[in-house]
């Protein structure tokens, strides 16, 4: 049977038969009463569990693709900047520094960052200094914690003498303990040394001083630092000193002194206040001066002598010089500083002698042992440093003052001038000193050389000017009006043989003029024979003192001979 639409069967067993294309197929089925409060049922467990998992497969799907389209980073460009990095490292910093200027905007933040760093380095190792310090200022001002950036940053503007540019980068990078990159800390303590270093130039002492205090922390060069800045004390009374506040300098060293029991320090209060003594305007001042100093002496150099024998100037043997100045100049540091500090405290302690000798008003009969006193402890300047000038300088001027008509010693001044002009003194005063000396010697030995002509009679050929100039040096000043019994005092010892000459030649001049000499040839006559027979005698004597010496020379070799066999 055939049901409507909507109908249904009314519950219990019926029989069913099934036809179809001809068959047919008997069966019995069962109708069930339905329940009146069973709802209808929702789909199974496993097609719910369908749906979420092509939710989350969707989601995980959309996630890959956003990262692989933000982060991924293609792996040709990777390769490329790789590439250009090694390129940079083996030497090739043109080519290298173009690539990545190419591909830089084309890689990701991290990338791009070293990236610009390799820029900056390839920038630097080309030499295009002002395009590598703008490029690296801009990437440390947007990565300030990168310590790369930071150190080359610092490192270039070092090379450069930027210091003050310097110091902000590596402090930044010491606050942040990271000293430790590279020669930072060396490069840190180079910044902080040149900054005290012009601090104390300017005149501003305690700045220097603090920054020498960051110096002595970092280590590098701890050993550099000038010992007068290592002392606040030091410090300030240098500043006093400056500024001419002598009660406070004099508190300053004098508390530096009780601190320093011995050492450097000791020295540096000693000597500060020999300076505050130097500039205080009292009487005993010299003499306080003098005492400091020597104590520095003793305390710098215990076995050295306090005055020595004036060395005169420098000698003419320019490879003795100069092999001397080599081996000075092969002392390490810290012992060349030492007989620097020594010759300038010689000088000092010998200026103060002279301080003493203008404030005592010095009997002039005396001046003459001030002056040679003086000379003595200049005499230790000169040894330290054989290429000091102020030395000869001031002994040259003492003993030109003291010459007066004296031509010796005026020479002998003109000498020790001459030796501080040939070593970079080129004062007005001593050039004319040495100016009018030499036209002085020039006149001389021009009318020594008249005289010579005169004497050589009419017709004669006029002498050798060099001839004439090395008799003048050997006999010293011509005759004049004003001194005609000064004659020809010699400066060295004639020989016999020029002895003899001389008396040879005067006995003939004696015989072209007796006929001229008047009453007075009688006495001309006297005196050029006793000449000529003492002349005669000494010839003699001499002979027999060679003959002496011959003889015992001989006997000394035959001793000697058979001593040796």
């Amino acid at each position: 049977m055939q049901l409507p639409a909507g109908a249904s069967l009314p519950p219990g067993r019926y029989d069913v038969v099934l036809r179809d294309g001809g068959r047919q197929l008997s069966a019995t089925g069962t109708v069930v009463t339905p329940s009146p409060t069973a709802a209808p049922t929702a789909p199974g467990p496993g097609v719910k569990g369908l749906l979420i998992g092509a939710v989350i497969l969707l989601v995980l799907a959309a996630l890959l693709y956003l990262a692989q389209r933000a982060f991924r980073v293609p792996l040709r460009r990777r390769r490329e900047y790789e590439d250009l990095v090694r390129l940079l490292e083996t030497g090739d910093a043109k080519a290298a520094v173009t690539g990545l200027t190419r591909i830089e905007a084309q890689l990701p933040p991290s990338l791009r960052v070293r990236a610009r760093f390799y820029i900056g380095y390839g920038l630097y190792q080309l030499g295009e200094l002002d395009e590598a310090e703008h490029r690296l200022a801009a990437l440390h001002r947007e990565e300030p914690d990168d310590p790369s950036v930071a150190y080359l940053l610092a490192y270039l503007r070092v090379q450069r003498r930027e210091f003050d540019g310097a110091e902000p980068v590596l402090g930044a990078l010491a606050r942040r303990n990271r000293l430790d990159i590279g020669h930072a800390r060396r490069l840190y303590g180079i910044v902080l040394f040149q900054q005290a270093t012009q601090a104390v130039t300017d005149g501003r002492i305690e700045a220097a001083a603090d920054l020498f205090d960051r110096v002595d922390q970092l280590g590098d060069f701890r050993d550099r630092i000038p010992v007068d800045l290592r002392s606040r004390h030091t410090v300030i009374g240098a500043r006093a000193l400056l500024d001419r506040d002598l009660p406070a300098a004099r508190r300053q060293f004098e508390e530096l002194a009780k601190a320093a029991e011995s050492g450097d320090l000791l020295v540096s209060a000693k000597l500060g206040l020999a300076l505050v003594a130097w500039l205080d305007d009292e009487p005993g001042s010299p003499r306080r001066v003098a005492n400091l100093l020597t104590e520095c002496v003793r305390l710098l150099h215990p076995r050295g002598q306090g005055q020595e024998d004036w060395p005169g100037p420098p000698s003419d043997d320019l490879a003795g010089r100069l092999e001397e100045l080599s081996a000075l100049g092969d002392q390490p540091s810290t012992r060349q500083e030492l007989r620097q500090g020594l010759r300038d405290i010689y000088l000092l302690r010998a200026l103060a002698i002279m301080r003493m000798w203008t404030e005592n008003d010095v009997d002039p009969a005396r001046a003459r042992a001030f002056v040679e006193a003086c000379a003595r402890r200049f005499a230790c300047a000169v040894r330290l440093d054989p290429q000091f000038a102020d030395p000869y300088l001031l002994v040259g001027l003492l003993r030109y003052r003291l010459a007066a008509g004296d031509p010796h010693d005026r020479r002998q001044a003109v000498a020790e001038l001459r030796a501080a002009q040939i070593l970079g003194v080129r004062r007005p005063e001593v050039l004319r000193i040495i100016r009018d000396h030499d036209d002085r010697e020039r006149l001389r030995e021009q009318g020594y050389i008249a005289l010579l002509h005169r004497l050589a009679g009419p017709g004669a050929a006029s002498p050798d000017p060099e001839t004439a100039r090395r008799h003048h040096r050997r006999f010293g000043r011509t005759p004049n009006r004003d001194t005609p019994t000064d004659g020809v005092a010699p400066e060295t010892a004639p020989t016999v043989t020029e002895l003899s000459e001389r008396a040879e030649l005067l006995t003939t001049k004696l015989e072209n003029v007796q006929g001229a000499l008047g009453d007075d040839a009688a006495v001309a006559a006297d005196l050029a024979r006793k000449l000529a027979q003492d002349s005669a005698a000494l010839t003699a004597r001499a002979q027999a003192i060679e003959e002496g010496e011959a003889a015992l020379l001989a006997l000394l070799g035959a001793r000697l001979k058979e001593t040796e066999a």
